[in-house]
């Protein structure tokens, strides 16, 4: 879906599409969303203050309400990657990802442009496959 930025405070952003959908980002990472057929929120123990090292907190999810379930995210940098539509000297963040307790797990992706600037990324959302795509269109 497409959707437009809505407001910013510090390291988080919130996404909304015109149906009413919300991604609230921080840092790049989608922690919180609403409208969707199974939102969640991600509070981890520290702020989210960069997409590097390791991070643990909580995630909930809301259809059917999981309660606070421990997830654990280690973030790993690969540097001089290129993708398509020439974007050359990418760097891509590797998030492995963890929620033990419901035998979840999985890797997200972050694309940087040589200016630090998000060009794509790719979430999981939930413990059904499903993702979210997310590009930065110019």
């Amino acid at each position: 879906f497409f959707a437009e930025i809505k407001s910013v405070s510090g390291f988080q952003e919130k996404w909304q599409t015109s149906t009413g959908k919300v991604l609230t980002m921080q840092n790049n990472k989608i922690v919180k969303t609403s409208g969707l057929d199974n939102d969640f929120k991600i509070i981890f123990y520290s702020a989210l203050s960069s997409l590097e090292g390791n991070y643990n907190g909580y995630i909930r999810f809301s259809n059917p309400d999981s309660g606070f379930l421990e997830i654990k995210s280690n973030f790993k940098r690969i540097e001089n990657f290129s993708i398509k539509n020439n974007y050359k000297n990418v760097t891509m963040i590797e998030e492995t990802f963890s929620v033990d307790s419901i035998g979840w797990s999985g890797q997200n992706y972050y694309w940087f442009d040589k200016d630090s600037k998000l060009i794509k990324s790719i979430q999981y959302i939930n413990p059904y496959n499903e993702k979210i795509f997310f590009e930065i269109k110019k």
